[in-house]
């Protein structure tokens, strides 16, 4: 380890420090050192390096390196604040309205109060994202009209053809598409 590279519990100290500011819950942060094998994120420093791993039940799915403790921080917190806006569930009464629009707005917001910074990287990776898979407003509606002809006898794929005819979805990148986006703004991803 480089003077430059910070250890284990100083890499934990400001992630606590910086998780406090946004009253995170302890889960939704890594662990340092070792993997509980459920998935969570872990940290890891080798050499000059910094890794943000994720495995489950042995299987290692994300391993991603940095140099760049700054960097390490906004992957962390753009995991953290992911997870802390998902961990409540859906209000009925926005049905009809994608999801992603607020979102993606309490992320910015949450992100800002970390790191401007942070937060502008952030913005610009959820445009370029939504450029590839634009908000869907009608997936709702696409939804429950093809679960209400399939109840009146038609089959699912009548059912859903007919359904994305009424309420079409917007054209859509491919998952390669948004696996070079995620490379591109050095994001680990599956």
């Amino acid at each position: 380890m480089t003077s430059q590279t910070k250890s284990l519990t100083d890499i934990r100290l400001e992630v606590e420090r910086l998780a406090a500011r946004i009253s995170t819950e302890p889960w939704m942060l890594p662990t340092y050192g070792y993997s509980e094998e459920t998935g969570k994120p872990h940290i890891e420093v080798d050499g000059n390096f910094y890794y943000y791993v994720q495995s489950e039940r042995g299987g290692e799915f994300v391993r991603w390196k940095s140099d760049s403790f700054d960097e390490l921080l906004f992957v962390i917190f753009r995991d953290v604040v992911s997870a802390f806006n998902w961990k409540e569930p859906r209000p009925p009464d926005v049905r009809g309205r994608d999801q992603r629009r607020d979102r993606f707005q309490q992320n910015l917001k949450l992100m800002a109060a970390l790191s401007e910074q942070w937060a502008e990287r952030l913005a610009e990776f959820q445009r370029r994202l939504l450029d590839l898979f634009p908000f869907d407003d009608d997936s709702d509606l696409r939804f429950d009209l093809a679960k209400d002809l399939e109840g009146q006898g038609l089959s699912k794929e009548e059912a859903w053809r007919i359904a994305s005819e009424k309420y079409p979805a917007p054209d859509r990148g491919t998952l390669a598409d948004g696996a070079k986006l995620y490379d591109e703004f050095h994001i680990p991803h599956k």
